[in-house]
């Protein structure tokens, strides 16, 4: 099903339709630090998840998630691939909201969509708090 909503997206045209609390898996080489510098020094596998905290725009702003580095904010594993059969959030990990992320914007596409955050979920709640300070 997911192949199908991508067709017809891009049928449609370049219209964005992601905002915050979605997440893409993207190849670790495109995450870096807002000083330019990589995030990290991992490559392979389905690469780096990271969300999207706010609305996609000239200063949309990103977060990384790590499942090797513990950091400030614990963010679980998801358990909805009924709902999103893409679902990368496997593991438990964690999210460092002192580091935002640059990705370039031809990796938040179709092709990288991971999922959505629950709406339980407190990282919505942790994000917008973390932004407005």
């Amino acid at each position: 099903m997911d192949s199908d909503w991508t067709s017809i997206r891009r049928q449609l045209g370049p219209e964005f339709n992601y905002g915050p609390g979605h997440w893409f898996c993207v190849p670790h080489e495109d995450v870096r630090r807002e000083d330019g510098g990589i995030f990290s020094e991992k490559h392979g596998g389905a690469g780096r998840r990271v969300v999207l905290a706010t609305k996609y725009g000239p200063n949309t702003a990103l977060f990384a998630r790590s499942a090797s580095v513990r950091s400030t904010y614990a963010h679980p594993a998801h358990d909805h691939a009924s709902d999103f059969s893409r679902c990368q959030l496997d593991e438990d990990g964690w999210i460092d909201f002192r580091i935002r992320v640059v990705v370039p914007v031809s990796s938040l596409c179709d092709d990288n969509y991971s999922c959505d955050e629950p709406q339980e979920s407190t990282l919505r709640a942790e994000m917008e708090r973390t932004l407005r300070l």
